[in-house]
């Protein structure tokens, strides 16, 4: 039986009863004063109980109901709490809020089924047209030139990005018992692929190899009677262990074994939150051997100063390269990191040593993102492919060696290691040697080079069938690079 009773304070009548489920004595509010009325929502109260101890309603469709009464605005503050206790840093949940309360304003939801996936879509599509239509308004009212700049519509990514936390929301709130199910689950991304805004590039050897030498000869001068900090070992580092700008900038010395030449990524300062080991480079060892203070605490950080994203654009322009090619493809502190994985793929790494080195947890984020190859890249590859010679005798299924007794004598002189495919391994060793990454104030071996393929690997271009080239595995293929 629930009890009727009023409110000291305000006259209403308020109506306290025993839930069965969990044992507590939960208060209903009539907000009426007429105690008619409190008896008629009383008896309503009663009902719903009864129901709920029998087994007519069930108590999760309960809490549904309850759920929804509640403001959106509280369950996104439940929802960041939640977040921030499972390790979010404070600006991604900043960027969540943002994203949310953009949402609920564009909607003027006020309960979570006001979160609708068409409503959801019109937001989205909506985006793109209001940010345009604000940037034009600001540039007729002669507005500044930083609300000019948003003139342009909102990118596929942005809008990826707010549907990504939109998304994400729904599903702890599913989780979490607020909702049945996502409602958000059906709403489409946007193709990234047809509107990118920005497009990253690898350094070149030639680019990189100018800017760590003017970086390693302004690190030698003085400001005001005091040593520049070390730019030159912080680009260095970047390239040669593919760490990320904040991760470098919050790296100790203890983090460093120089002896073993290992270098420990934290946990706490990872981007995936685990710890991992990363072997260093001989060269990059080296620098930080001889740039380690000899009284140094084991928690100083590394580099106690990083160039700002200012005074990296003012080092490309100091040392002549340009910041955007003519394809629109930029490059900034960032390529540094895909420059290393470019590298990577060059010198025939396999990619999932590629994935490790990078700590990324998918190989194809490491070639998607990452890898920029070029045409180039592609010639030289195909350059490495011997050229079928025709004997003078027989037909083109002798070529494929589909039959006939040539078959034998070809798979046996190409496995033997034939002059033109000796021939064609050196032009190519010779037609791409490049300056090497971590020597640029002196000459440096190459980055790339053909001539570091096995003769094994080029046995393995021809298949049985003659000059019929056959597939490697893969197991085969990681073999020959990591042996």
């Amino acid at each position: 039986m629930a009890t009727l009773f009023r409110d000291s304070r305000t006259g209403r009548w308020v109506i306290q009863y025993r839930d069965p489920a969990t044992g507590k004595r939960p208060k209903v509010h009539t907000r009426t004063q007429d105690r008619r009325v409190a008896l008629q929502v009383k008896a309503r109260v009663e009902a719903d109980v009864a129901r709920r101890q029998t087994g007519v309603v069930d108590s999760r469709e309960e809490g549904f109901v309850h759920a929804d009464r509640v403001p959106v605005g509280e369950h996104v503050v439940a929802y960041l709490a939640w977040c921030e206790a499972g390790g979010q840093d404070a600006q991604h949940r900043a960027t969540k809020r943002l994203h949310l309360e953009r949402c609920a304003k564009f909607l003027r939801a006020s309960r979570l089924s006001d979160i609708t996936p068409d409503g959801v879509s019109r937001f989205l599509r909506a985006l793109r047209i209001e940010t345009a239509r604000a940037g034009a308004s600001a540039q007729q009212a002669g507005g500044s030139a930083k609300k000019a700049r948003t003139s342009k519509p909102a990118s596929a990514r942005t809008v990826n990005a707010h549907r990504q936390d939109l998304v994400a929301f729904t599903a702890w709130c599913v989780k979490t018992g607020r909702l049945r199910d996502n409602p958000l689950s059906v709403v489409p991304r946007a193709n990234e692929r047809t509107d990118r805004r920005r497009e990253r590039r690898a350094f070149t050897a030639e680019e990189l190899g100018s800017l760590l030498a003017m970086v390693r000869k302004q690190d030698q001068e003085k400001t005001r009677g005091r040593p520049r900090a070390s730019r030159y070992l912080v680009y260095l580092s970047a390239v040669l262990t593919g760490l990320r700008r904040g991760e470098l900038q919050r790296l100790e010395w203890r983090d460093l074994d120089l002896e073993a030449a290992t270098l420990r990524v934290r946990a706490d300062i990872s981007k995936a939150g685990r710890e991992d080991i990363l072997p260093l480079h001989p060269r990059l060892a080296a620098e930080l051997r001889s740039a380690r203070p000899e009284c140094v605490l084991p928690r100083a950080r590394v580099f106690w100063t990083m160039p700002s994203a200012r005074t990296f654009k003012l080092d490309l322009k100091r040392a002549g390269i340009d910041r955007e090619d003519e394809e629109g493809r930029v490059v900034d502190f960032h390529s540094l990191r895909g420059t290393l994985a470019t590298e990577l793929a060059r010198i025939g790494t396999a990619p999932q040593i590629a994935m490790r080195i990078l700590r990324h947890a998918k190989v194809d984020t490491t070639l998607k993102h990452y890898t920029h190859l070029r045409v180039e890249d592609a010639a030289r590859a195909l350059a490495r492919i011997t050229e079928p010679e025709s004997t003078g005798t027989g037909d083109a299924g002798t070529m494929t060696g589909t039959d006939g007794p040539e078959e034998a004598r070809v798979h046996s002189a190409v496995h033997s290691g034939a002059p033109p495919m000796r021939d064609g391994a050196e032009r190519c060793a010779a037609s791409v040697r490049r300056p090497s990454i971590a020597g640029a104030d002196e000459s440096a071996d190459a980055v790339v080079s053909c001539a570091s393929l096995r003769d094994d690997a080029r046995s393995r271009m021809v298949g049985d069938a003659g000059l019929e080239p056959a597939t490697p595995s893969l197991s085969s293929w990681c073999s020959s690079q990591l042996s």
